[in-house]
């Protein structure tokens, strides 16, 4: 993990951030969540009607779960999974197209911030 990567991390309670370059494969997520740093490698879930991207990750008594999920539709990405203890995540457009997350409009080299009570209605916990 990067200095720059942490820093934006430690700007924000229990954070995620990806820096997206492949919607439909995922790219690595970066955490800080109860304290501690983390990287998840996405899998990519291949469903009969609908492929998605997971991250999933546990500490090793399985009492703190991450889990962060989303629907890859073209330049697009909604979730439908985000775990009560994610509270902000933190999405870096870095593709040479505008792309949207939950139905905001991220511009190529943009950042945006969203949080679980501005984005509950687009999200199914689990």
């Amino acid at each position: 993990m990067t200095e720059d990567i942490k820093n934006i991390l430690d700007q924000y309670d229990d954070c995620i951030y990806i820096e997206v370059y492949h919607i439909h494969s995922g790219d690595p997520l970066y955490y800080h969540i109860g304290g501690e740093y983390g990287i998840i490698v996405p899998d990519r879930h291949s469903g009969l009607f609908q492929d998605s991207i997971l991250y999933l990750a546990h500490s090793e008594d399985y009492e703190k779960i991450i889990d962060f999920r989303y629907w890859p539709r073209g330049r697009s990405m909604t979730t439908y999974s985000w775990s009560e203890n994610i509270r902000t995540a933190v999405i870096k457009n870095m593709r040479d197209v505008d792309i949207s997350f939950n139905d905001v409009l991220i511009p190529t080299g943009q950042t945006k911030v969203f949080s679980t009570d501005s984005h509950k209605q687009m999200l199914l916990y689990s």
